[in-house]
């Protein structure tokens, strides 16, 4: 799916960055390369929050992708965090935040939690200054925080730290908004583009409960 094709794609993007110079000397070498090289040139990713989000979108992903690992999840209720490992061979689960960050096993962080806090205590800034401690590259669900502010802030952080900071924006590469911006923005068909005015109408009563942070200015920075 383009789903699949856009988080494999970004992976890659992120091991070039955190280990260049093995993607060096796979170039550089003109002898084909070992799986047991290929295993150790790997990406174990941890992930905070494994909700309805990382069932089918983002969480196989990590797995799915090469060279990259799932090496370890987090959710408050340790009966689901459990769930979730075993349905998805994940080797390592937890149940607080700073645990799965400050495992020495997992190599960068996606943070897929809601912006604000909603029961974890932490919101997108507090989690990233612990990830910023730990030393660690992140990647983090949209929106990467509940305003402008916070998420200025997010990046000063891992700016800072010289770590590298990710916000899974991958629609802008799918080829409809490809096209859009190829064949009539770049192309200036219907003038300078100065301001974009959107407005997303959703009935509360529909999709109730089931997301009921979307509508909690407190947890998503928008709603009522």
């Amino acid at each position: 799916t383009m789903t699949s094709y856009s988080t494999t794609r970004l992976l890659f993007v992120l091991f070039l960055s955190i280990y260049p110079q093995h993607i060096l000397a796979i170039i550089m070498s003109s002898t084909e390369i070992s799986p047991d090289r290929l295993k150790l040139s790997c990406i174990k990713w941890g992930i905070v929050g494994v909700g309805e989000v990382c069932e089918i979108k983002s969480g196989p992903g990590f797995y799915k992708a090469k060279h990259s690992l799932l090496q370890a999840v987090m959710r408050r209720t340790k009966s689901k965090a459990e769930d979730y490992a075993r349905r998805h061979s994940v080797p390592q689960y937890y149940t607080e935040v700073e645990d799965l960050i400050n495992d020495k096993n997992v190599d960068a962080i996606y943070v897929s939690t809601p912006p604000g806090l909603l029961g974890l205590g932490l919101n997108r800034v507090e989690i990233a200054q612990r990830i910023v401690n730990a030393g660690k590259p992140a990647y983090f669900e949209k929106p990467l925080a509940r305003d402008a502010v916070e998420s200025q802030k997010i990046v000063d952080l891992f700016k800072e730290a010289n770590l590298r900071l990710y916000v899974a924006y991958y629609r802008r590469y799918m080829p409809k908004f490809k096209n859009v911006k190829e064949n009539i923005l770049n192309q200036n068909v219907i003038g300078d583009l100065t301001s974009i005015r959107l407005t997303l109408h959703q009935s509360n009563h529909i999709n109730g409960r089931n997301h009921r942070w979307h509508y909690n200015k407190q947890v998503s920075g928008g709603g009522k």
